[in-house]
């Protein structure tokens, strides 16, 4: 089998250095997002997202989901041909919206704990 899968030839298996920091964004924001959702919750928040309202009330769960999803995403990224460009816009997307999801809860928590 060697460098060939089915009928597709890998020729470079080098993977951007940007992909890898995508990649980890991904799954570093998740992990953040669900800590800080926990402590939202804990002073006195809610969970917006109602896919994963049932699941905050435990540990484990959300944040096994959150990484297996995060986990999929960076490796269906890093194992993109070099040249495709369409999974490195959408996981940098990703990124985007999970950075802001993070910078709001990080505001909601500090304004609940004010209160």
């Amino acid at each position: 089998m060697g460098d060939v899968l089915g009928s597709l030839r890998l020729t470079d298996t080098t993977v951007p250095v940007r992909r890898l920091w995508l990649a980890a964004g991904v799954v570093l924001l998740n992990v953040a997002d669900v800590l800080l959702t926990k402590a939202v919750l804990h002073h006195g928040g809610v969970e917006a997202n109602p896919m994963m309202a049932g699941l905050m009330g435990g540990f484990a769960a959300p944040l096994g989901l959150k990484m297996v999803v995060a986990g999929v995403a960076g490796i269906l990224l890093l194992l993109c041909p070099p040249d495709a460009k369409l999974g490195e816009r959408a996981v940098t997307a990703v990124v985007a919206l999970y950075s802001v999801i993070v910078v709001w809860n990080t505001v909601v928590l500090g304004l609940l704990a004010l209160r």
